[in-house]
């Protein structure tokens, strides 16, 4: 697990790379930090989530000295191992029930391990394996030559593998 060394508060202190729980709730805060229609009470309270969330203990914000807090807030991103948007690019925010889907469908992981056992760089980690032996579920789709359509239907799922099927075995 990746950890930054930070002083806050006049203190040194290790923060530990957030799991997905806590990493929720800093993305959630850190978007009230840019959004100008914020008011000075709810960014203060947006700093306040994202110190419960990096730290084991609480810190009061008026003992942060300036600086301290601003490179805080630079370090958030690295912290949390995310990567930067670029200018000009649409965020289009985390599809994260797709990932807690698709992790829980692959390992067998319940919602409750992936949200406080997961990190952005352990899911980074995880991609390269994924890629190399994709699971049972996608290799027997791509056999059966299924493709994702939006709204598709059971029934016409169904139908669409069977005519792949019949098809394969005329071929045969």
């Amino acid at each position: 697990m990746t950890t930054t060394t930070l002083i806050l508060a006049g203190r040194e202190r290790a923060i530990a790379e957030p799991v997905f729980k806590q990493l929720r709730r800093i993305i959630q805060a850190y978007g009230k930090l840019a959004d100008p229609a914020c008011s000075d009470a709810e960014k203060i309270e947006a700093v306040k989530i994202i110190l419960v969330c990096l730290l084991d203990e609480s810190i009061n914000i008026k003992r942060l000295a300036g600086d301290e807090l601003g490179a805080l807030l630079q370090a958030i991103p690295d912290i949390c191992g995310l990567k930067p948007v670029s200018p000009g690019s649409k965020n289009t925010g985390t599809d994260w029930g797709g990932i807690y889907a698709y992790l829980s469908a692959y390992f067998g992981w319940t919602y409750d391990y992936i949200d406080n056992y997961m990190t952005l760089s352990r899911l980074n980690e995880y991609q390269g394996y994924l890629k190399k032996h994709p699971p049972t579920h996608e290799l027997v789709a791509a056999y059966l030559g299924y493709e994702y359509q939006d709204k598709q239907s059971g029934n016409g799922f169904l139908a669409a593998i069977a005519a792949q099927v019949k098809s394969k075995q005329a071929l045969s």
